[in-house]
């Protein structure tokens, strides 16, 4: 019996038993940060693979609940599947780190990073506006970081970066193979992800991998995913972003909390337990 599972939200057509992985509901709970076109389709299209499939994934427990809350669904045809970090993203030493560092000129410690597709739903001009506020002396010492691919709506981003580039208070690195990010990660000295929404929030999970201390907003699965080491805000409140990184910066308690505890909350989210769980549902989708 062929059993059809779709990754990315939407079946096509399939006549037998279907699995789909629902990520979040972000088109719906703030539309202003997608093109209109994909909005509209997921509205169209996502109820029908709701009704259609057989068994839906849902990557964490706050997306399984807003499918439940915002469709109506049964919770029993929902399971759970977590993303977990890649192996590579571990503590690693200064040695091991410095190739990467040093290519783009980056002091061990010596910097605050984020990973993200600049776009409009990662709040990156709220990041920007607590950065600014941070004393000179840090936003010198400590530049602000960026990586990630150009996304929707990124123009608008880069305006609010002029002051900092200029001061070389902060580096946009564009998009970079996933084989550099465990040295980027491990080497900050804290990681900034402040976004309004997220169904999961993979990054942050990859920087505790890697023993950082972690900035990161209290909305949507974040909560979920941010254990020890982590500094959880409202992602509309600036001064309290700003204090937060000031709090990653300079709190050495911290940065020894999120070195040793920090790996050993990521540890529990594996893929091993995610192919255990995605096993598990399609067994359910076909009858079993």
């Amino acid at each position: 019996v062929a059993l059809y599972h779709e990754p990315n939200f939407v079946l096509k057509p399939f006549d037998g038993p279907t699995v789909t992985t629902v990520h979040d509901l972000s088109h719906l709970a703030h539309p202003e940060f997608h093109p209109a076109e994909r909005v509209r389709y997921l509205c169209k299209m996502l109820p029908k693979t709701l009704e259609q499939a057989s068994h839906v994934l849902a990557v964490s427990r706050f997306t399984r609940d807003e499918l439940v809350r915002v469709f109506g669904m049964d919770g029993k045809k929902i399971t759970v599947t977590p993303l977990a970090a890649a192996s590579r993203f571990r503590p690693l030493t200064e040695a091991e780190a410095g190739p990467v560092l040093a290519r783009f000129s980056l002091a061990w410690k010596r910097y605050v990073l984020t990973a993200a597709t600049l776009e409009p739903r990662k709040n990156l001009d709220g990041l920007v506006a607590a950065f600014l506020r941070l004393p000179a002396a840090l936003r010198r010492t400590f530049p602000l970081v960026f990586v990630g691919a150009r996304g929707w709506r990124e123009r608008s981003f880069s305006r609010q970066l002029e002051h900092l580039l200029s001061q070389g208070e902060a580096r946009m690195l564009g998009y970079l193979p996933d084989e550099e990010l465990p040295a980027l990660m491990a080497g900050c000295r804290c990681f900034a992800y402040v976004s309004w929404y997220e169904g999961f929030g993979l990054p942050v999970l990859e920087a505790q991998a890697c023993g950082t201390p972690v900035v990161t907003s209290n909305l949507s699965a974040l909560p979920e995913i941010a254990g020890p080491g982590c500094l959880l805000v409202a992602p509309d409140d600036t001064d309290a972003i700003t204090a937060a990184l000031q709090q990653g910066i300079e709190d050495e308690l911290l940065a020894k909390i999120a070195a040793v505890e920090g790996p050993l909350w990521a540890a529990q989210f594996s893929w091993e337990r995610t192919g255990d769980a995605t096993l598990a549902a399609y067994r359910c989708a076909l009858g079993g």
